[in-house]
C-alpha cells in the first residue's frame, strides 16, 4: 500500500486496521472474514468488529449468507461519496463563518492591514470594494500588471447595485514600460471621475 492511499483513507476516518482490510478487500472483491484476516495480515478477533465498521462508513457491504461474506463497494463510489459530503460540510462551514464575520465586520473599527505581494494587496482592495454599501471613492497613483482588468468587473458589481462610486486617477499608469491612459479603460464605468497628479501610493478613499 502506498502512502498516498494510506494518508488518504486516514483522512477519510478510516483506523490502521480498517485501511488494511478495505486495500485487502478491494484485491478480493468478496470474501468471508477469515479470507480477508489472511488478505489483510489481521488478527482475527479483530476482523469482524473491524469490517462491522466499515460498512457503518460505507466502505463495504454485508451479504447476510452462512457464513457471512463481505462485499468491497468499489472505490469510485466511495470517494464520491466522500466528495459529496465533504463539499457540502466545507459549504455550510462557509456560509455560516461568512455571516458571523460579515455581520461583526461594521462594529469593528477600521483596520490598518500590513500586506506583502501584489496578490495579497489586489485581493484585499477587491474585498474592500465588493463589501461596500453606501459610497466607494477609489484613489491610486499606480497599478499592478493585469490588475485594472480585476479592478474593472470589481467596480462594475458595485455600480450595478446602485452604490456611488467615484474614481481619482492619474492621467496614466506605467504597467512594464508601457504607458496606459486610465480613464480609456474606466470610461466604460460611466462613474464620475477626476485625473489629478495623485501620489505613487496604492488606494485611499473610503469605502462604506
Amino acid at each position: 500500500m502506498n502512502r498516498e492511499i494510506n494518508m488518504a483513507l486516514r483522512n477519510m476516518g478510516l483506523t490502521n486496521y480498517e485501511i488494511q482490510a478495505y486495500v485487502a478487500l478491494t484485491s478480493i472483491i468478496s470474501g468471508t472474514a477469515s479470507e480477508i484476516s489472511v488478505a489483510a495480515n489481521l488478527p482475527r478477533p479483530k476482523i469482524y468488529e473491524t469490517l462491522k465498521t466499515l460498512e457503518k462508513k460505507g466502505f463495504i457491504e454485508i451479504n447476510r449468507t452462512k457464513p457471512l461474506k463481505f462485499t468491497v463497494i468499489p472505490p469510485n463510489d466511495v470517494f464520491k461519496e466522500y466528495r459529496k459530503k465533504l463539499k457540502s460540510n466545507l459549504d455550510k462551514a462557509e456560509t455560516e463563518l461568512s455571516m458571523i464575520y460579515e455581520n461583526q465586520i461594521p462594529k469593528v473599527p477600521a483596520p490598518l492591514w500590513i500586506l506583502h505581494g501584489s496578490e495579497k494587496l489586489v485581493k484585499k482592495e477587491l474585498e474592500i470594494i465588493s463589501r461596500t454599501e453606501k459610497n466607494l471613492i477609489l484613489m491610486g497613483g499606480f497599478m499592478f500588471d493585469n490588475e485594472i482588468s480585476d479592478l474593472k468587473k470589481s467596480l462594475k458589481s458595485v455600480i450595478k447595485k446602485g452604490i456611488d462610486t467615484r474614481i481619482i486617477t492619474p492621467p496614466y499608469y506605467t504597467i512594464d514600460n508601457n504607458k496606459i491612459n486610465i480613464t480609456h479603460e474606466f470610461v466604460e464605468l460611466n462613474c464620475p471621475s477626476k485625473v489629478l497628479q495623485v501620489p505613487i501610493y496604492k488606494i485611499g478613499g473610503k469605502g462604506q
